[in-house]
C-alpha cells in the first residue's frame, strides 16, 4: 500500500471541506424549505430553527418578536427571554424579504406585492389578511432612516440585535444578551457554505495540479540523483 504524503493528506482535507460546504448548502435549503412550506398562520409551541441571521426584532408590551431572514418565520419571547410561541407566513421570492410591524394590539408580517397578515400580539392568533397593494405607506418595503435597532445603533434602555443575539441596552451603556444563538449557526449561512465549497475547490485544484506534480518531480529528481550516485559507487 502506497504511503500517503503531505500533499495527499492536504488534498483529502480539502475534499472534506468541499463536501462539508455542499452538505451545509443542502441542509440549509432543506430546513428553509420545511419552514416555507408551513403550516402558515398557525401558532407553534416550539421555536423555529432558522439557518439565517435575524432580520428584525421588536420589544413591545413585554413581548420580543424576532423575524429571521429569508423565512417568514417569527419566534416570540417574554421580556426575560423565555420562549412563548412561533408563527410563520408564506415566503414568496428573493426580490423582497418579509417585514415585521408591531402595533398596539396586533403585529403584522408582509412581503411586497403579496398579502399582509395580521396576528394578535398576545396569542399569535391570525386575525386577518389583506393585499399589500394600496397599503404601501402603512407597510413600507424599506425601513425608514433611524428605524433600525441593530446593535451598532442602539439607544440606552431599548432593545437591539445583531445577527445571532437580541440585547437590551442598559442605561450604563452595556448590552445585556436576552436571546442568543451559538456562533455555530453561522456555519449554515449561505455565505459560509458557499465559501467552504468554493475555496475548498480552489484548494483542491491547486494541490492536484500544482503541488502534487511539483512534489512528484522533486521525488523523481532525488531518485535520479540517488541512482547516479549508486552507479558511480559501483564503478
Amino acid at each position: 500500500m502506497k504511503k500517503r504524503g503531505l500533499a495527499d493528506w492536504l488534498s483529502l482535507l480539502l475534499h472534506g471541506v468541499v463536501g462539508l460546504g455542499f452538505l451545509l448548502f443542502a441542509l440549509q435549503f432543506l430546513m428553509l424549505g420545511l419552514i416555507r412550506r408551513g403550516p402558515h398562520g398557525e401558532v407553534r409551541d416550539r421555536p423555529w430553527f432558522v439557518p439565517r441571521r435575524i432580520e428584525d426584532a421588536a420589544e413591545v408590551g413585554g413581548r420580543i418578536y424576532i423575524l429571521y431572514r429569508d423565512s417568514g418565520a417569527v419566534n416570540v419571547y417574554d421580556g426575560q427571554g423565555q420562549f412563548l410561541w412561533a408563527i410563520s407566513i408564506p415566503w414568496h421570492d428573493h426580490d423582497s424579504d418579509v417585514r415585521l410591524r408591531v402595533g398596539e394590539s396586533s403585529f403584522y408580517l408582509y412581503q411586497r406585492r403579496h398579502d399582509v397578515y395580521q396576528f394578535d400580539r398576545e396569542t399569535g392568533e391570525l386575525k386577518n389578511s389583506f393585499p399589500w397593494e394600496g397599503r404601501e405607506e402603512d407597510f413600507p418595503d424599506e425601513r425608514a432612516p433611524g428605524e433600525t435597532k441593530e446593535a451598532w445603533a442602539w439607544t440606552p434602555g431599548e432593545g437591539c440585535y445583531d445577527d445571532l443575539t437580541v440585547y437590551r441596552a442598559r442605561e450604563d451603556g452595556e448590552l445585556q444578551p436576552l436571546i442568543h444563538r451559538g456562533g455555530w449557526v453561522r456555519l449554515f449561512y449561505f455565505t459560509t457554505a458557499w465559501a467552504l465549497g468554493f475555496f475548498g475547490m480552489i484548494g483542491v485544484i491547486l494541490v492536484e495540479n500544482t503541488l502534487k506534480p511539483a512534489l512528484r518531480e522533486r521525488a523523481k529528481k532525488k531518485n535520479r540523483q540517488k541512482n547516479g550516485k549508486d552507479a558511480g559507487a559501483q564503478e
